[in-house]
């Protein structure tokens, strides 16, 4: 009789099957986890892209529209002040003009009036002067009174004349002066309204300035958020690049537990062999034995098949062909006697240590 393995191996055996099913389980939705946020991740970091590049533009636009307005603004201020600087240039010089001319009329009637005083004086010498005679010839005779009362009245003509001129010099004076009064008034009225204007138009330039002022504030307060916004991506960049190093290290780790497990499946295969090849048909009689070698065959069997459908996870077709096929091998093999037990694990093997989901995610 030979000695057969203990229960306590073959429950020691599964357990640690199943730990090693429920660790390459955990690995694997750990990897769909973090393959989902990076997923996610990659989709806002365009999200945000698209959005700082909206609102750049948008800002540029902005800042191009409010230059175009102020230098449109300031072309129409020169174009006004030029407007009204040739206004007073022309007025000031209609002006001068107007003048010149009133210059030009008073000196003309101030040699008139000269002229004409000139003439009423001789005129008055001579009336004196035959008065003088008159008085003096007392002899003389009718005939020669009558030239000197008609240089009299010629005297009184010529005096009569002055006034009229003299008044009618006075009526032209006062129009002229009237005229340059109102030229004067009509001058400071528009001066006036040019100070009035230009008043007006550098109010308007120091609320525009003031409103560039906001603009630019806001501006810069954009520019900080964009940089901030930039910053933040950058940290999300760089910590995308640390979960996918982490993945790429988990994607390695799984990638040596299946060589494990598939290293364990083929040592179970040809442990399974070798009991398959060394059972010897003579103990068929003992009954017991027969049992006991039955128990031991199918529990090994049972092992490959966990084991097989641990690995073949995603191929179910090729799994469920794989058990048809095992139990019919089991229905055409007879029961034996096991001489040599599979060691497939040792006294010295241990599991590794390996993060748990809840400490991946805390590390995220």
């Amino acid at each position: 009789m030979q000695k057969f393995r203990k229960p306590e191996s073959t429950n020691v055996a599964m357990t640690e099957r199943r730990n090693w099913g429920n660790i390459f389980k955990c690995l694997v939705q750990m990897v769909r986890d973090q393959q989902n946020q990076l997923q996610s991740f990659a989709s806002r970091h365009n999200f945000l892209e698209d959005r700082l590049r909206m609102q750049h533009e948008g800002w540029i636009s902005d800042v191009r529209f409010h230059k175009d307005q102020i230098s449109q603004k300031r072309s129409l201020e020169d174009a006004k002040a030029d407007l009204a600087l040739g206004l007073k240039h022309r007025e000031a010089a209609i002006l001068k003009w107007i003048l010149e001319h009133t210059e030009d009329e008073l000196g003309d009637f101030k040699e008139w009036f000269e002229i004409l005083s000139r003439k009423s004086s001789v005129r008055e010498d001579q009336g004196t002067k035959s008065k003088d005679t008159g008085k003096k010839k007392k002899g003389t005779t009718d005939k020669e009174n009558k030239p000197i009362w008609n240089t009299a009245e010629k005297d009184k003509c010529s005096c009569h004349e002055f006034s009229l001129l003299k008044s009618e010099y006075d009526k032209l004076s006062l129009e002229k002066y009237s005229e340059v009064s109102e030229l004067l008034a009509e001058k400071k009225f528009v001066w006036n309204q040019y100070k009035i204007m230009e008043n007006d138009y550098t109010a308007k330039l120091k609320t525009k300035e003031a409103e560039v002022e906001k603009a630019n504030e806001k501006i810069k307060v954009l520019v900080s958020g964009m940089e901030q916004l930039r910053s933040e991506n950058y940290e999300k960049d760089s910590k995308i690049c640390e979960l996918e190093s982490k993945i790429a290290e988990m994607e390695a780790e799984t990638k040596s537990l299946n060589k494990e497990i598939s290293g364990l499946s083929v040592e179970l295969e040809s442990l399974r062999k070798l009991q398959n090849n060394n059972v010897t048909p003579v103990l068929n009689h003992c009954s017991d034995g027969n049992k006991a070698s039955g128990l031991g065959i199918k529990s090994i069997k049972s092992r490959s098949m966990i084991v097989q459908k641990e690995i073949r996870t995603p191929e179910q077709p090729a799994a469920k062909s794989s058990e048809r096929g095992k139990r019919s091998m089991k229905r055409k093999e007879p029961p034996v006697i096991p001489i040599v037990t599979p060691k497939l694990f040792s006294s010295s093997f241990k599991v590794p240590k390996l993060k748990s989901s809840a400490k991946v995610r805390n590390d995220r």
